[in-house]
């Protein structure tokens, strides 16, 4: 994982490309009050086998499988008992409080945002992280022949030829070249499920995190199945906690609890 710093940015997007379809709100202000730990890549399908023993994708179909690719077709709530199930496992306080059941409403979890166990970043931690404390159109970059290089989009499989690469579809992680914070993927590949419940305006001010106790949830950056003018880092979408998708999956957050410099990850993260 990687130590994304706090502060203030601008959050969202103003649309200059005219051909884009994305309806994106913004910029915002925005505040962070604490610096976080930030996974370098999504969850892979191999490490939420090893800690959960649970394999969803193979029961839901159009799902692409494979060690390597990211976890997709898990829902937000699933995703939250998984990174419980992690913290746990590394002996880590789990961020979430869960006070009942969790297979079908969001009104049973709580954050402890004092826990230091891994959790879903909040949109704009995601968004700080992804924009690399840099205003990038597309995060790593704001060159558009550039894009490609960095995100998986426009794959075969979109009908839709935005991007070329070798994969039709999803990708490994650490496919594509890594950005200034060594992130992969913010662009492209899958999108990532985020804390925050849906609002369609984005929420400026000190830690937003959206609406509290809806089954509305933020869904942030792009996929394969996306064009590159559509791929613009602030791009956001409304999911719910209940269902799952071929190119939706998370990346990890928690807050820093460990040498600054320490960019070690497990296995297949």
């Amino acid at each position: 994982m990687v130590r994304v710093s706090g502060g203030r940015f601008k959050m969202g997007e103003v649309i200059e490309y005219a051909d884009s379809h994305l309806d994106v709100t913004g910029p915002v202000k925005v505040s962070l009050s604490r610096p976080f730990l930030f996974a370098r890549t999504e969850v892979t399908q191999a490490l939420w086998l090893h800690v959960t023993g649970e394999s969803p994708w193979l029961g839901r179909e159009v799902c692409s499988v494979g060690p390597d690719l990211p976890a997709v077709c898990v829902t937000w709530l699933e995703a939250i008992s998984f990174c419980n199930a992690l913290s746990e496992r590394e002996g880590l306080t789990p961020a979430y409080e869960l006070l009942g059941a969790v297979d079908e409403s969001t009104e049973w979890i709580r954050w402890n945002h004092s826990a230091n166990g891994y959790r879903l970043p909040t949109e704009a931690e995601w968004e700080k992280a992804a924009r690399n404390d840099q205003n990038l159109h597309f995060g790593a970059t704001s060159t558009w022949d550039d894009v490609c290089t960095y995100s998986n989009l426009g794959s075969e499989e979109s009908n839709f030829f935005s991007c070329f690469d070798r994969f039709n579809g999803l990708a490994p992680v650490r496919n594509h070249r890594f950005d200034s914070y060594l992130l992969y993927d913010t662009i492209g590949n899958v999108e990532e499920m985020v804390w925050d419940g849906w609002m369609q305006e984005l929420v400026k001010g000190n830690d937003p995190e959206g609406l509290p106790l809806t089954v509305d949830r933020v869904a942030k950056g792009s996929s394969w199945r996306v064009l590159r003018q559509d791929s613009l880092v602030g791009r956001r979408r409304k999911i719910t906690a209940t269902g799952w998708e071929p190119d939706l999956g998370l990346r990890l957050a928690r807050w820093e609890s460990e040498p600054r410099n320490n960019t070690d990850e497990p296995p297949g993260r």
